[in-house]
């Protein structure tokens, strides 16, 4: 059994993980204008987080 320190710390990195490439996601957004430039950004989005 997985103890609960572990399981919360790997959230909390998960959790990290997630917000650390929103705010790269965003950025990016913001830097490049256009519909193309965030065509592409949802491109590279979803193969980063596979379903």
């Amino acid at each position: 059994m997985i103890e609960p320190t572990a399981l919360r710390q790997s959230a909390h990195q998960f959790a990290a993980r997630r917000i650390d490439i929103s705010l790269i996601d965003v950025t990016k957004i913001l830097s490049c204008p256009g519909v193309e430039g965030q065509r592409q950004i949802a491109v590279s989005w979803r193969k980063k987080r596979p379903l």
